[in-house]
């Protein structure tokens, strides 16, 4: 035998194959990690060919001849040779902050904000109640933010403990520039408009159905303000007006000098929504502010040529001189009380003494007689007015009237006015309103959120915990949210049943493949013979495969799902163990050698070679010559005579001998 693979330029293996010498012959193998017949090989994609071949949770990377496992992001090798799960949080490489909580996760880790703060885990901001508008201070009251908690004080003008307020100036107004149709929501150093739902803009401007716009769909009063909101609208009453904005009524400034801003020394005038102040006789300005008229100075004044011109606040005084009497435009030698010519103040009371007079200011004033200047008994202290009763000053005396959410009651006292019942509130539609002693409380109803005077759907599926099935998805509604059960998976939402994909459809998989119900989901798995996704599976070739699948002198015959093997030329089945035997053609009769040829039989075949004589291939042979050839051995004194196959040697005539010696 020929060992062709050691023989240079004989055997046609791959440089990635094997060459292995057989009897008579030579097979070419390819290594392992490689596939193809032997002359031709290609590197084996171990990973396409076999899928999860490193197991769960590791990364299959293919290369020449071979493949490597590593393992995916989070997880690391473990002593099984698996790939476990890597905790971030106990191993200190996960980077949330010190106000959040570290959870691990399969794979990886979830950063979660501590109460009082938002964020994504890494990097949490403070919640600032006070810009968000979840802290209970007082409209009138200045909110201070803390760490995860706030404080209130009521601001310059106000009076209480943060909370509840009572007013001293009530002219407050917002600094943000959000349309009134957006929410306004804190950002660190800054804050963000954002439209409510049902309006579009960029939180500056916002437009919506806009009802106020068109008469027929709002009913507000003449007297009041139209306000589009979410969905709706809302009336409230114009300043100087009353009422729950669908019936407003005028409001009367003039009734108490806590709701006008007239100087004491002007006259307010009532009118519908508003009120006029006008200086008094005697003052200039513009009501606002009077300054007194010195109509002394001015040469206005009509009093006595025997008289004093005196100016006081808001007129003048005649006063006859010492020595006459009367009332300063007419002055007569008198008693100066009696006869008016003395100099004291309206608001004091004269004295006659001898040759002369005493002024001394009323009760409720103070001064030297001459000028005499209101006490506001509300500033000195000296007046206790009664419960919910606040102090308003007159000239030369005061008043107790109601303090702002209340009014008298037929008793005379001062009773909490309930705005909840009688609609002199501002909550929101979507807030409830609780009466308090001398005010009101909005809270936002359940499922919203916000100031209780403007009050946004709160979103129940950010919350940590919710009633959904953790197989469905949480969608939020206005007011609510809903549970629908995820893809592959049935029920109400809440509770959520595995949906088997398998039953009921052949046409998920490939039909060569065979279908695994999992949770939530499905596999296909190709059958065996075939290969592929599950999906779509391609038949295997396992005579390329595996060239010794079928074992020594057979052939493979590849066919759908499977394969067959055929005995090769040369041999035949062997029906007591299964393999191929070798036939004896020589035996048998079924060579083809000629009949001057001998038969050999060899593994698979057989050889046929001239006998002795003949000259051929072994299956045609031709009778050699052997005189002509000058092969014969005959004596030189003889003469060779050819036959079949061999030759004669007769010596020639006067000699004798075999012919091969003569």
């Amino acid at each position: 035998d020929v060992d062709e693979c050691s023989t240079p330029g004989v055997a046609t293996c791959s440089n990635l194959a094997t060459c292995i010498n057989t009897p008579g012959s030579f097979k070419c193998e390819c290594k392992p990690g490689y596939k193809g017949n032997g002359e031709i090989c290609t590197d084996a994609d171990e990973c396409t060919a076999t899928p999860g071949i490193c197991g769960e949770n590791s990364i299959c990377i293919n290369t020449p001849g071979s493949y490597q496992c590593s393992c995916k992001e989070g997880y690391q090798p473990s002593s099984d040779g698996n790939c476990d799960d890597y905790d971030e949080c106990a191993g200190g490489i996960a980077d949330c902050d010190i106000n959040s909580v570290c959870t691990n996760t399969l794979g990886s880790y979830k950063c979660t904000c501590k109460q009082g703060f938002v964020g994504d885990g890494r990097f949490p901001v403070d919640i600032n109640e006070c810009e968000v508008r979840i802290a209970d201070c007082s409209q009138n009251a200045t909110c201070t933010n803390t760490n995860g908690s706030y404080s209130c004080t009521c601001k310059a003008g106000f009076q209480g403990n943060g909370i509840v307020c009572r007013d001293i100036d009530e002219c407050q107004a917002g600094k943000y520039s959000c349309d009134p149709n957006a929410l306004c929501t804190n950002t660190e150093g800054s804050y963000v408009c954002r439209c409510l739902k049902g309006f579009t803009g960029d939180g500056l401007v916002c437009s919506d159905i806009d009802e106020c716009k068109v008469t027929e769909l709002n009913n507000c009063d003449a007297n009041a303000l139209c306000t589009n909101i979410f969905g709706t609208f809302v009336c409230r009453c114009r300043k100087g007006f009353v009422g729950d904005g669908k019936t407003c009524v005028d409001v009367d400034e003039c009734a108490s000098v806590l709701h006008n801003k007239c100087d004491p020394n002007a006259l307010c005038t009532n009118s519908v929504g508003s009120y006029v102040c006008r200086c008094k006789k005697g003052y200039t300005g513009d009501g606002i502010t009077c300054k007194d008229i010195d109509e002394c100075t001015n040469k206005t004044d009509d009093c006595d040529a025997n008289a004093l011109c005196t100016n006081v606040l808001g007129s003048f005084v005649c006063r006859c001189l010492k020595g006459f009497e009367g009332n300063g435009k007419t002055c007569i030698h008198d008693n100066e009380c009696e006869s008016g010519a003395n100099d004291c103040s309206p608001d004091a009371v004269c004295t006659n003494t001898p040759g002369s007079f005493v002024c001394r200011c009323n009760k409720g004033f103070t001064g030297d007689g001459k000028i005499c200047i209101d006490v506001d008994e509300c500033k000195t202290g000296q007046v206790k007015c009664g419960e919910n009763e606040v102090c308003a000053n007159s000239l030369g005396s005061f008043t107790c009237q109601c303090a702002e959410g209340y009014e008298r009651d037929s008793q005379g006292k001062c009773a909490d006015v309930n705005e909840c019942k009688t609609g002199k509130h501002d909550c929101s539609v979507n807030a409830l309103c609780t009466n308090t002693d001398g005010t009101f409380i909005c809270r936002c109803l359940r499922g919203y959120i916000g100031d209780g005077k403007t009050c946004i759907d709160f979103d129940e599926c950010k919350l940590p915990k919710n009633d959904c099935d953790v197989n469905a998805e949480c969608i939020n509604s206005i007011g609510s949210y809903s549970c629908i059960c995820k893809p592959g998976f049935t029920g109400n939402g809440k509770t959520c049943t595995d949906k088997n994909e398998c039953v009921g459809s052949d046409l998920l998989c490939d039909p060569n493949a065979l279908c695994t119900n999992t949770p939530g989901s499905y596999l296909c798995r190709c059958k065996s013979g075939f290969q592929g996704d599950g999906k779509t599976c391609a038949d295997v070739d396992e005579c390329i495969k595996s060239d010794d699948i079928c074992g020594n002198n057979t052939e493979c015959l590849n066919n759908v799902g499977s394969y067959t093997c055929k005995c090769k030329e040369g041999f035949e089945d062997n029906d007591q163990d299964k393999h191929c035997k070798d036939i004896d053609e020589c035996s048998d009769g079924s060579h083809d050698c000629h009949v001057n040829a001998i038969c050999t039989n060899v593994p698979g075949t057989f050889l046929c070679r001239c006998i002795n004589g003949f000259l051929g291939d072994g299956k045609l042979c031709a009778d050699i010559n052997e005189c002509f050839e000058g092969t014969a051995n005959c004596d030189i004194n003889a003469e060779c005579t050819n036959s079949v196959g061999s030759y004669n040697c007769q010596c020639m005539e006067g000699y004798t001998g075999d012919g091969k010696n003569c």
